[in-house]
């Protein structure tokens, strides 16, 4: 039950954090119509690795998760076909470390930042465990410790505390822009353009 709860705060955006953060929530159902128009007719969207993906109001991962999975296995299925399969299993390993690299996420809320990392990391756990068919955590992270600090540095770096209205403004229209939310005048006049 608790974890529901949980799940329901995680989902549920007041009218504080609306007027504070200039926040809403975009329904999985709408997040995946989007991504279904996106990679219509683009055959390997998901898989080519000099596209990058940006979220500038990343929340709680909404977004960035289903991009992030979608990613893992068009680089994986890519990986496969590529003949990196195998003893070595190196196929979900290639996915996760290309798909990381070429996905950027920023919220100007730090609980935001920390849900999505984390969803992040459990999205990569589950993956490989699914993929190297491995049923412990302990297990898989045991098995490659390095690849692991990279994957936490990866995140880490990848998914960012900023504020996406004034650092996509111009200079001179960055504070105007910063002022539409408490929160994005509070970046502003503590860290500028």
């Amino acid at each position: 039950m608790s974890d529901i709860i949980d799940l329901e705060k995680l989902f549920h955006r007041s009218k504080d954090r609306i007027k504070d953060l200039g926040e809403v929530f975009t329904p999985e159902l709408y997040v995946e119509d989007m991504l279904n128009l996106l990679a219509k007719d683009k055959r390997g969207l998901w898989s080519h690795e000099e596209i990058s993906f940006f979220e500038p109001c990343s929340g709680h991962g909404n977004i960035v998760l289903p991009v992030y999975k979608r990613r893992l296995e068009g680089m994986y299925k890519k990986a496969v076909a590529q003949g990196l399969s195998g003893k070595s299993a190196d196929a979900p390993y290639y996915a996760v470390a290309n798909a990381l690299n070429t996905l950027w996420a920023i919220d100007i809320d730090s609980k935001n930042v920390e849900n999505c990392r984390s969803r992040v990391l459990s999205a990569t756990l589950e993956f490989l465990k699914t993929k190297l068919d491995i049923t412990s955590d302990l297990v898989l992270l045991s098995q490659k410790r390095g690849f692991f600090a990279h994957v936490l540095s990866a995140i880490k770096w990848h998914i960012d505390e900023n504020e996406t209205l004034s650092a996509l403004s111009t200079p001179e229209n960055a504070k105007a822009s910063a002022n539409l939310t408490n929160a994005g005048s509070k970046w502003f006049s503590q860290n500028g353009h």
